[in-house]
């Protein structure tokens, strides 16, 4: 096996393995969270890209003979680092930030610690019970601001997606007043 030098102090590295055969890669974990790829011929290392969802947590997408798979970064990180606790089945963010994926941050719970958990986040990260559907990730200030970089026409639609952490399709929305059509431009 390749030693993978540690690029973070005291970074450990664990080889995943998968049902189906991966071809000329293989693949790592470490201890810190991050994915790395070998190439089974040149033996080049290459970290990883980790996407996060819409409820921020981290997942590796991999391409294994032209299909797609993904995985959880935080339950990988259980499977190979934490060992399991009977009656606790639930893995959590000690800190509650979902994208920090270090062994140390992570441990495993019990369904009503789970729960507890839950309204730990919601009430740090001030999601509102009472409205339907979660939070908004909008202001009506924000919207305003948008409205105004829309009416000058000098900032892409993409961008002010990115910015804002919304949707192109949102930002087509507010442009035609179907959504939040009672706000003003900022001026």
């Amino acid at each position: 096996m390749t030693r993978i030098e540690p690029v973070i102090r005291g970074e450990r590295w664990k080889e995943l393995s998968f049902k189906l055969k991966l071809g000329d890669k293989r693949y790592f974990i470490s201890n810190h969270g991050r994915v790395k790829s070998v190439d089974k011929n040149t033996e080049r290392a290459r970290l990883l890209r980790i996407y996060y969802d819409r409820l921020d947590y981290g997942r590796i997408n991999l391409k294994i003979k032209g299909k797609d798979h993904s995985f959880y970064i935080h339950k990988k990180m259980a499977e190979y680092f934490l060992k399991p606790i009977e009656g606790k089945e639930f893995i959590i963010h000690k800190n509650l930030n979902r994208k920090d994926n270090r062994k140390t941050n992570l441990k495993y719970v019990s369904r009503k610690q789970q729960k507890q958990y839950v309204k730990d986040r919601a009430e740090k990260y001030d999601f509102n019970k009472e409205r339907r559907g979660g939070y908004y990730k909008l202001t009506a200030a924000n919207v305003a601001l948008i409205k105004k970089y829309l009416k000058l026409g000098n900032t892409r639609k993409k961008m002010l997606a990115k910015r804002f952490g919304v949707t192109h399709t949102q930002i087509n929305r507010i442009e035609s007043g179907e959504n939040w059509g009672y706000v003003e431009p900022a001026k």
